[in-house]
């Protein structure tokens, strides 16, 4: 049983666009605003896709950098708190939050999209030349 649901835990981290996909899919049905279903979607693969970077690095390179995705992201996240604190003159943790997955969200897609193509090229060279 613990294996299939570290399997299972595994596929979702490898494979993020899946849980974008199916809480997508679900939340269809359950939101009104096809935009808000979205977004929604999107805030929960965000931590999919960053774990997903975490593997990929430690599989393709063996690093373990997984502190300093969390100082990109503590970086991000003050970033937004300026631009948020210089904007409305107040600070909303729950609208920094949001902001900081809006904003990690791409460029953890972009980074994923990069390294999947990276891990490729470097397995079917080591697959060629040994």
């Amino acid at each position: 049983m613990k294996e299939i649901l570290l399997g299972i835990v595994g596929f979702f981290i490898l494979v993020p666009f899946l849980p974008m996909f199916i809480s997508r899919k679900i939340l269809n049905r359950f939101v009104k605003n096809k935009r808000k279903a979205k977004r929604i979607a999107f805030e929960i693969a965000t931590p999919f896709f960053l774990l997903a970077i975490y593997a990929l690095l430690d599989v393709i390179y063996d690093v373990k950098i997984l502190w300093i995705i969390f100082l990109i992201i503590l970086i991000l996240a003050m970033i937004t708190t300026v631009v948020q604190w210089k904007i409305n003159d107040e600070v909303q943790i729950l609208k920094i939050a949001r902001s900081t997955i809006r904003v990690v969200f791409p460029i953890s897609f972009f980074v994923y999209i990069i390294l999947m193509c990276n891990g490729l090229i470097v397995y079917y060279l080591n697959y060629i030349y040994k």
